[in-house]
């Protein structure tokens, strides 16, 4: 990915600087299964290999970035909500898992839980998912420093996409 000339003003001089990044690519492989049943449940799990020992930033020349290899799992459930009067409403529930390590220490990992929901709307999707994460290290485990700190960080993702198949 190349990103164009940035011009930055400081202390009333203008200076121009070039940088280009190249972002690593990405292996994945998922599964799905439906079971034969009149329960109406999908379950998926997906393996996702960052490459981000190929991450290359013009600026800096060793960089030293670990491959990463995240893990999702998934559930999906349709609810069918009504239906006697009038057309039943299906609702899919869907509750999800990932791990998702550092690209800077193995020891430093994310875990994510989500929820989600869909709405058939218009011949189409509206889906919501909200993922909640949370990580705790050393700063030490990032950087050098004397001076060793305990970082908590917190993560919450809000998700909402429309979809029309065609």
């Amino acid at each position: 990915m190349l990103f164009p000339n940035q011009t930055f003003k400081d202390s009333g001089a203008i200076v121009n600087i070039y940088k280009e990044y190249t972002y690593p690519a990405s292996l994945g492989l998922g599964f799905e299964y439906r079971p034969r049943n009149e329960i109406p449940v999908r379950i998926s799990l997906e393996w996702i290999q960052n490459l981000w020992s190929k991450f290359k930033d013009s600026r800096i020349e060793d960089l030293r970035f670990k491959n990463t290899n995240e893990f999702h799992l998934g559930v999906e459930h349709f609810f069918s909500v009504g239906g006697q009067n009038f057309e039943p409403l299906h609702l899919p529930l869907r509750f999800g898992f990932a791990y998702i390590p550092s690209y800077l220490n193995r020891d430093i990992n994310q875990v994510l839980v989500s929820l989600g929901a869909g709405y058939e709307l218009f011949g189409g999707w509206l889906n919501l998912g909200v993922a909640y994460g949370r990580r705790t290290y050393k700063n030490t485990e990032v950087c050098p420093s004397s001076d060793p700190l305990t970082i908590d960080e917190s993560l919450i993702k809000v998700i909402v996409t429309i979809s029309r198949t065609m």
